[in-house]
């Protein structure tokens, strides 16, 4: 299956010209992915509340997401069967009163996510901003980098060298004993808070210095499409990479257990 698109409601295979906008010069954009698999979704409401809560913080006078157009333009679109890949980017025209959505569709390989590496680069503090509750678009040079190197990831860091999160997803760290997660001013994904509550005590939230990283045996990529995935290097530092581990079985299958049909 080649990769789907629809903009603005308009169904195409092919990628639709796109007028130039906000997020094209500015890189002001807001977006949110998740995995619809056999027809069935995790959180989708969820998904579309915080794109909107997104939106409403930036244009407070803009258009609203129709969530039930969406959601009946997801089921006349995606295949009832095969793991699909959904991702939601919203963005304005220069005048900032007209909403324009490109949703993005693409099969993904029924084999385990091969692991990912990282490369690291400093985005500064965004103390003025609450990001706990936002997901930015992507920086024009990372859409670059990423679409030029697919089994990669770019991890953020504050001007103090503390980790902030990946472009795709929320990272977490294993220090043999226990799950580390970097504090941060940072969205959690719904993935990521579902992993927790089935961790528990098992997981410790602290900032995290990129000269500790050494220290890590292991280092997981989690979002709502790839569900949990191990990193193999960041920059030049390698990790241990499990899999099989039972954690990661018991959470996958715990999310195919509570997802929903669309």
């Amino acid at each position: 299956m080649k990769k789907m698109y629809i903009f603005n409601g308009k169904f195409s295979n092919e990628l639709p010209q796109i007028p130039l906008n906000r997020s094209t010069y500015f890189g002001e954009s807001f977006f949110t992915s998740f995995l619809v698999k056999n027809s069935f979704v995790l959180n989708v409401n969820a998904h579309l509340l915080r794109l909107q809560s997104s939106l409403d913080l930036f244009y407070p006078n803009l258009e609203k997401i129709d969530k039930d157009n969406v959601l009946n333009l997801l089921k006349r679109h995606i295949p009832k069967e095969g793991s699909f890949k959904v991702r939601i980017t919203c963005f304005t025209n220069f005048e900032m009163n007209e909403l324009n959505s490109l949703i993005e569709i693409s099969a993904l390989n029924k084999n385990n996510p091969s692991p990912i590496k990282a490369i690291t680069k400093k985005f500064g503090h965004y103390d003025e901003l609450d990001c706990t509750n936002i997901k930015l678009g992507q920086y024009a040079w990372e859409n670059f980098y990423l679409r030029s190197n697919p089994h990669y990831d770019i991890l953020r860091l504050s001007e103090d060298d503390s980790i902030r999160d990946l472009t795709k997803s929320n990272i977490i760290f294993f220090n043999g004993q226990e799950f580390v997660l970097p504090l941060a001013n940072v969205l959690q994904g719904s993935s990521l808070k579902m992993f927790k509550e089935l961790q528990g005590q098992k997981i410790i939230e602290r900032v995290v210095y990129y000269d500790e990283l050494a220290e890590f045996e292991a280092a997981y990529s989690i979002n709502a499409v790839r569900l949990i995935q191990s990193i193999s290097q960041i920059d030049e530092i390698k990790f241990s990479i499990k899999d099989s581990d039972e954690f990661i079985k018991t959470f996958k299958k715990y999310v195919d257990k509570v997802s929903k049909e669309l």
